[in-house]
């Protein structure tokens, strides 16, 4: 609006205004304004922006440039590489598993060894000769025909105890006593009935029955055996059998004798096993028992996800919470027992680095 007011303001008005006031100051910009030709170039009184033009560099620099890039990159791989093995992974631990980590995947004592092929050859016998005796039976053949035997019941019951026992903890929280007690008892009451009168009785035809009835049970234990064999169970009572095994492996319930009589022994204190407080049932509680259960758990969630699961997003959460409640359980045992009995043991036998209780875990 000043502007266009001053247009209109004749020469002797302005002539008459102050020689140095504001309205003579703009009118003189008004002046500069009118007389300027307009363009529509945007450097207006300014220097033009020119591009530097590179500079020479001949190729014996340029390949030494590349070269120490390249050694660069590389130190800086082997460098993280050495790292990683010494800090570890912080989800798996160690890069090598121990055998106890292994075992968590069958769900039984990796120090025991598996059944011999001779027993298993033994067990194949025994199948066919008992289809035999089905089969023989059914045709209603000559009962002098007597079935052959297998080597020695004695020996086939050993067998199969072994074949039992060597699981340790079984599925459905059997034990190898308890199985065996119950197949004894199956055993005598599905014997064949022995008669009194002995003068009527067909002796060959009883030994028949003996033979196939010691045939069939030994057939039917090894087929309890195999169903309540750890590694034939389910995902949740894998998970039940490693969570005791768990327990009764660091369980200061099963340790306390152990560990604090090394204590004792090496401090030279003799009073302090007869300090030790009595427990009222087995140790679930303490945080290396804690922290072997959850590396269990742990061990199940990434087996899936290597898997088809690997979309699961509702289990990802739970295990990134697991991951971060053992992290704090490690930490809180190793600022209360570092490099004691128990903080090495529960390193050695889970394999756990640095990683999985220092810095931070990401879940991908």
């Amino acid at each position: 609006m000043a502007a266009h007011y001053l247009t209109h303001i004749s020469a002797r008005g302005l002539a008459e205004l102050t020689p140095n006031g504001p309205l003579q100051k703009c009118a003189k910009r008004i002046k500069q304004l009118r007389s300027r030709s307009y363009s529509c170039s945007s450097h207006l009184g300014g220097h033009r922006s020119t591009r530097q033009q590179p500079r020479f560099r001949d190729a014996y620099t340029v390949k030494q440039e590349e070269a120490r890039h390249a050694a660069n990159i590389a130190r800086s791989a082997e460098t993280k590489a050495r790292r990683a093995v010494l800090v570890g992974d912080p989800i798996r631990g160690a890069p090598h598993l121990t055998p106890f980590i292994l075992s968590f995947d069958f769900a039984k004592d990796p120090t025991i060894a598996p059944l011999a092929p001779a027993a298993e050859q033994q067990a194949d016998e025994i199948r066919d000769i008992s289809a035999e005796a089905d089969a023989k039976a059914s045709m209603g053949r000559d009962s002098n025909a007597i079935v052959p035997a297998i080597k020695s019941p004695e020996d086939a019951a050993a067998m199969d105890r072994a074949s039992v026992s060597q699981n340790g903890q079984l599925n459905h929280f059997f034990t190898a006593d308890d199985l065996d007690t119950s197949l004894n008892h199956s055993e005598r009451l599905a014997a064949p009935y022995v008669s009194s009168h002995r003068p009527d009785v067909d002796v060959a035809r009883e030994a028949w029955d003996q033979d196939r009835h010691k045939l069939q049970h030994a057939v039917r234990r090894e087929a309890v055996s195999r169903i309540l064999a750890p590694e034939n169970a389910s995902s949740h009572q894998r998970t039940k059998i490693n969570t005791q095994r768990c327990i009764d492996k660091f369980g200061r319930h099963n340790t306390d004798g152990i560990f604090e009589h090394q204590r004792a022994s090496n401090s030279g204190s003799q009073g302090v096993l007869g300090q030790l407080r009595q427990r009222a049932g087995p140790d679930t509680g303490s945080s290396e028992v804690q922290v072997a259960i959850l590396t269990a758990k742990i061990r199940t969630l990434v087996s899936e996800f290597e898997g088809r699961s690997r979309n699961d997003k509702v289990n990802k959460r739970n295990l990134r919470l697991m991951l971060h409640r053992r992290q704090k359980l490690l930490k809180y045992f190793e600022k209360k027992d570092r490099g004691g009995p128990r903080w090495l043991h529960l390193l050695e036998t889970l394999g756990l680095t640095k990683a999985t209780w220092k810095g931070e875990i990401n879940v991908q």
